[in-house]
């Protein structure tokens, strides 16, 4: 579905939910050979009754992180491993995969590992257990976060604040440092995908400092993460209003948020930015709501510029 644009959109279509150009099913979009690893796979609602036909706003507590799994199953990965600390969850999320997604049962492609992205031990051991049992890996989509609950800087409280600039900040530098140490040799591709938020640089509203300034590092984290790896394909994606724990919790309500778009919409999404169609988004922040096709036609401008990346606005100087 394409939509008004709820913000101001870099494409003339803004959509709310997954569309053909992105669709796993596209031969252009396989992920055959692929071994991805997805962090706060297991964030949500118990998997077991879960399908690719129920992925959607029907059932609005669906991690992306799930929904980008079943993305990456169904286009054909030789394997999907999810990160949690909620072992049962990531095994409901694991059974409901196979289940769902044609010949991925029995052929032991859908992982799971328990590890806290906040613990570098278990962060490192985890990673290790995954190279093991896969071999090098090509895909990580950054996907585990942490809002705190909404307050003014001036009553904030200190620790929960903190706690979410260490997930959003320290659990992203220790599962990207644990990745570029496994990922398949320089001369095969390799991709990082950056879950964000529209909060990380639109100022909108008050109360969501922790989140916004965690989400806004990272950014540049991973600028630098860019840069230092000129051979992978770095990304940071707004998913777009997705119904989430986090989404609540920063809106701090305990029912659903109106106006949200469809999961399907950044899982799918972040398929096609691991595809060789998104290589000129190298190092680049885009929205899951734009469309593909009206940037593929700007492919030349955008990597050939500073379009779409976080800088200092008015002043003139360029990285490129």
């Amino acid at each position: 579905m394409t939509g008004p644009p709820k913000f101001p959109s870099f494409t003339a279509k803004f959509h709310n939910t997954s569309y053909p150009a992105i669709d796993p099913a596209l031969p252009g979009l396989s992920a055959a050979g692929k071994n991805v690893v997805i962090t706060g796979g297991g964030t949500g609602m118990d998997y077991s009754v879960v399908t690719v036909e129920t992925c959607s706003n029907d059932h609005p507590v669906i991690g992306i992180g799930y929904a980008t799994a079943l993305s990456f199953a169904t286009a054909g990965a030789a394997s999907v491993t999810l990160i949690g600390r909620r072992a049962t969850q990531l095994q409901s999320a694991k059974h409901a995969i196979e289940d769902s997604v044609p010949g991925s049962a029995g052929r032991s492609r859908i992982h799971v590992q328990s590890a806290d992205v906040v613990d570098q031990e278990q962060v490192t051991a985890a990673f290790q257990k995954i190279a093991d049992t896969v071999g090098p890996l090509n895909i990580l989509v950054n996907g585990a976060g942490y809002a705190a609950s909404p307050s003014n800087v001036k009553s904030a409280n200190v620790e929960e604040w903190w706690k979410a600039c260490e997930v959003n900040l320290k659990g992203t530098f220790l599962t990207t440092q644990a990745f570029v140490q496994h990922k398949v040799p320089d001369d095969q591709e390799s991709v990082i995908l950056y879950i964000s938020s529209g909060l990380s640089h639109v100022a909108r509203g008050t109360g969501n400092s922790a989140y916004a300034a965690s989400k806004a590092g990272a950014i540049r984290f991973f600028t630098t993460v860019q840069l230092e790896h000129p051979e992978t394909r770095v990304v940071c994606l707004h998913p777009g209003t997705i119904e989430t724990d986090v989404l609540r919790k920063s809106h701090n309500v305990s029912g659903s948020v109106p106006n949200c778009d469809d999961v399907s919409l950044p899982a799918n999404t972040m398929l096609w930015l691991a595809s060789p169609e998104a290589n000129f988004v190298k190092g680049k922040y885009i929205w899951a709501n734009w469309n593909v096709e009206e940037m593929k036609a700007r492919a030349a401008e955008i990597e050939g510029s500073d379009l779409l990346s976080m800088k200092l606005s008015g002043w003139p100087f360029t990285s490129k």
